[in-house]
């Protein structure tokens, strides 16, 4: 220091994290315009957002595992396919992330039409 005095060296380890979570989503077919969504996660303290439409959501990672955002969390969606883009990152920063695909289809399929059975034209 500026005074002259001066220490032994000293030693110790370093370690650094340079490794990024690793977060997935499967693509989701759904009925529900405001489904909830889950997934897997391997860092149990990793923060995970989800992005839909680009808005970004917080989603809880539970901490086994899995990460969740719950039913209704996402505002009304609309009929069609939807890019789903979510995010981990750990406490040094890394980042993962995956992207999928969820579609919502709300629109019951038509009845099918069928012709009276009668005696003059029977099924055959």
């Amino acid at each position: 220091d500026p005074a002259g005095n001066t220490s032994l060296p000293g030693t110790g380890t370093v370690s650094a994290d340079i490794t990024a979570p690793v977060v997935a989503l499967d693509d989701v077919l759904t009925n529900d315009s405001t489904p909830a969504l889950t997934g897997t996660v391997n860092d149990p303290t990793a923060t995970v957002v989800v992005n839909v439409d680009g808005v970004d959501y917080p989603a809880v990672n539970n901490g086994d595992g899995t990460w969740t955002l719950a039913d209704n969390t996402l505002p009304t969606l609309a009929d069609g396919p939807h890019t789903i883009t979510v995010t981990a990152t750990d406490a040094a920063g890394n980042v993962g992330n995956d992207t999928a695909v969820v579609t919502i289809d709300t629109v019951a399929p038509n009845a099918p039409v069928l012709d009276p059975i009668n005696a003059t034209d029977p099924v055959s």
